[in-house]
C-alpha cells in the first residue's frame, strides 16, 4: 500500500483500498492491515500461498464384530485438497488387504481404497498403516488404522426334522422353519443336499443368505413327490464358512390316488349267435355290460384301457379320459357273438397315472341256439385258476402235475422237491416249480410281446410282411407260425373282422381253426387281397389313382 494518508468516509459511504502483493521469495506469507480509528482499530488478514501437497483421509477404520473364514470389506476415500498431483504407496503389516496399494490422485481428485479382511480364527485384530504421499519435492506421510473382532457364527433350530407325512401324487406340500443366528456376528449360510444319487424331491428356499445378528429367518422346504408308493429321506446340511453345520432330515411318502373300478370282473354268460345268414354270417345281437371307474383322490386322474374300442370287447365312450376329483365315469362294454360257440376271455388292464395298474377280466360263453352242443360255460375261478398257474410256473404243466403241486402248496406251503413238472408229454426236460407266487408272471400277459417265448402260446410273424403289392392281384400266401407251450391242447381260432363300407377284410387266414397238441407248433397261411385304391395329388395329374394296399378310398376332387 501506499503510505497511509488519512481518510474519511462519510457515513454509508464505502472506500477501495488497493493492495499490492510483490513477493521476493517463494514462500507463502501471512500478515494483516491495521486500520485506525478515532473509535478504535481493526484488522484485515491478507494471505497469499503457493501450490502445497495436502491429502485428507479418515484416521481409523474398525470392522467390528466379524465372522470367521468370510471375507469382510470396507471403503475409504483419499481426498487430494492442495494444489498438487499426489502420488501415493501404502505401507502395511497384519491381517487386513488395501487395494490399490499404490497410485495417483489428482488435485482435488479422490481416489477410492478397498480394505478386505479375512480372519481365519476368532480374535482381535489392530494394525497400522502409513500412507507415502509425494509431488516433486513435496512429500508426506499418514497414519492410518485398522481393527475387527473376529468371532464365529453359531446357527440354531428347533426343527432338525422335517415329516411331510404322505403326500398325493400330484399334490405339491409346504412346510416352514425357522433358522436363527445366535451369534454377534452376520452369519452367511448356504443349504445344500448330502445325498446326490437319487431324484430330489424336497426344495428349500432360500437356500442361501445372510442371518443379522441374533436374527432369525424364515426358511420353505417343499415337498413334490413323482413316484407313487415310495418312502423318501433326504439329508441336508446348513453351513456356514466359520464351521457351524446343521444337519436337517427331512421325510415324506408319495401317495398314488385312490382309483379304483366297481367291478373286477364282467361275465356275460351265456350269450346267442346270431341268426345264419345265406352267406354264412350271423347277424347277431350287441351286449352290453357297464362298470365305473371311481376317483376317490383329491386330484383329477387320467386313466386308459389297454383295448381297442372296437375289438372282440369294444369299449365306450372310449378307452381313455379323465376323472374329475371324487368323481367317477361310467365305461360300457360291448359284445358281439359273431363267430362259433366257444368261450371268449380277455383280461383289460387298466393304466392309471401316478397309480398301479388295474385289470377287469370279461368272460362270455356264445352258444348257438339252433345247436344243442353247447360249449361249458366260463367262469371267474377257472380265470383265476389259470393265473393261479402262471404265478407258480405250472402253466405249462401237465394237469396231474399241477393238481399235485397245488395240493402241497395248500397243505405244506412248498413243493416236494422230487416234483417235476414236464414241460409237455415225451419231452424230458423239467421246469421248476416255485413255492410262492410270482406276480411277474402274471404280467406277462400285458408286458410281453405276443411273439416273446416267454409266454405260454405265442406267434411268429417274422415271414408276414407282404410289402408293396398291386391291387385286385391275386398273390401267394404267407405263413405264421403258432406255437402252444401249456401243458393242454388247446383251439387256436382266427376271429375275421366284419366288412367296412360293404368291402371285405384285406388279410384272409386259413385254416380258421386248427387244434394245437403241447409243446407243438401249427402253421397258418395269410393271404392279402387288396382291393381299394388310394388317390394322391401328385399321381391324380397322371393317372386316375395309385394303390397303397389300404382299405379306404380317398378320391381327389376334380377342377
Amino acid at each position: 500500500m501506499r503510505f497511509p494518508d488519512p481518510l474519511r468516509v462519510a457515513a454509508g459511504n464505502s472506500y477501495t483500498v488497493e493492495v499490492v502483493f510483490r513477493p521476493v521469495i517463494y514462500e507463502p506469507y501471512d500478515d494483516c492491515i491495521e486500520f485506525e480509528c478515532p473509535g478504535g482499530t481493526f484488522f484485515v488478514r491478507v494471505v497469499a500461498t503457493v501450490k502445497q501437497l495436502a491429502l485428507a483421509l479418515v484416521e481409523c477404520v474398525d470392522f467390528n464384530f466379524v465372522a470367521v473364514n468370510e471375507l469382510h470389506t470396507r471403503e475409504i476415500e483419499i481426498h487430494n485438497i492442495g494444489e498438487l498431483d499426489a502420488d501415493f504407496e501404502w505401507r502395511l503389516t497384519g491381517p487386513f488387504d488395501l487395494s490399490p496399494m499404490e497410485g495417483c490422485v489428482a488435485a482435488g481428485g479422490v481416489q477410492v481404497v478397498t480394505i478386505s479382511f479375512h480372519p481365519t480364527d476368532a480374535s482381535v485384530y489392530v494394525a497400522r498403516a502409513m500412507l507415502d504421499a509425494s509431488s516433486g519435492k513435496h512429500s508426506l506421510t499418514k497414519e492410518f488404522r485398522c481393527s475387527a473382532i473376529a468371532k464365529y457364527p453359531h446357527l440354531v433350530t428347533a426343527e432338525s426334522t422335517l415329516h411331510f407325512e404322505e403326500v398325493l401324487n400330484g399334490l405339491v406340500k409346504h412346510k416352514t422353519f425357522f433358522l436363527k443366528n445366535d451369534s454377534l456376528v452376520p452369519a452367511i449360510f448356504q443349504i445344500q443336499d448330502v445325498e446326490h444319487d437319487v431324484d430330489p424331491v424336497f426344495k428349500f428356499h432360500p437356500t442361501k443368505g445372510v442371518i443379522p445378528p441374533e436374527e432369525d429367518v424364515m426358511l420353505k422346504v417343499t415337498y413334490r413327490p413323482t413316484s407313487s408308493g415310495t418312502f423318501s429321506a433326504s439329508n441336508f446340511t446348513v453351513s456356514t464358512a466359520g464351521g457351524n453345520v446343521l444337519r436337517m432330515l427331512i421325510t415324506g411318502k408319495c401317495m398314488g390316488p385312490a382309483v379304483k373300478l366297481s367291478l373286477t370282473s364282467v361275465n356275460f354268460g351265456d350269450v346267442h349267435l346270431g341268426e345264419l345268414q345265406v352267406d354264412g354270417s350271423r347277424e347277431a345281437p350287441t351286449h352290453k355290460r357297464s362298470f365305473q371307474v371311481i376317483n376317490g383322490s383329491d386330484v383329477p386322474v387320467d386313466y386308459y384301457f389297454d383295448a381297442s374300442a372296437d375289438g372282440m370287447f369294444g369299449f365306450s365312450p372310449g378307452t381313455m379320459g379323465t376323472i374329475k376329483p371324487h368323481s367317477y365315469d361310467n365305461i360300457v362294454v360291448s359284445f358281439t357273438p359273431r363267430y362259433d360257440a366257444v368261450n371268449f376271455y380277455k383280461r383289460v388292464t387298466c393304466l392309471v397315472k401316478n397309480q398301479g395298474s388295474l385289470f377287469i377280466d370279461i368272460l362270455a360263453t356264445a352258444v348257438d341256439p339252433a345247436d344243442k352242443r353247447r360249449p361249458a360255460q366260463l367262469k371267474l375261478r377257472h380265470v383265476h385258476q389259470y393265473h393261479r398257474f402262471l404265478e407258480y410256473g405250472i402253466s405249462r404243466c401237465d394237469a396231474q402235475t399241477q393238481e399235485l403241486a397245488v395240493s402241497q402248496i395248500s397243505q405244506y406251503g412248498q413243493v416236494d422237491p422230487s416234483l417235476k413238472g414236464a414241460l409237455h408229454p415225451g419231452d424230458t426236460s423239467t421246469i421248476r416249480i416255485m413255492d410262492k407266487p410270482d406276480y411277474h408272471r402274471g404280467l406277462h400277459e400285458f408286458f410281453v410281446s405276443y411273439d416273446d417265448q416267454r409266454r405260454d402260446i405265442y406267434l411268429d410273424t417274422s415271414s408276414c410282411d407282404f410289402e408293396f403289392q398291386p391291387p385286385n392281384v391275386a398273390l401267394g400266401s404267407k405263413s405264421i407260425y403258432v406255437t402252444n407251450q401249456s401243458g393242454h391242447k388247446v383251439i387256436c381260432m382266427w376271429m375275421k373282422p366284419p366288412e367296412s363300407d360293404g368291402m371285405p377284410p384285406a388279410f384272409e387266414v386259413y385254416p380258421a381253426q386248427k387244434d394245437i397238441l403241447p409243446g407243438h407248433s401249427e402253421s397258418f397261411d395269410i393271404a392279402f387281397n387288396p382291393t381299394c385304391l388310394l388317390y394322391t395329388s401328385d399321381a391324380a395329374d397322371e393317372e386316375d389313382s395309385v394303390d397303397l394296399g389300404g382299405r379306404r378310398i380317398i378320391k381327389k376332387k376334380k377342377k
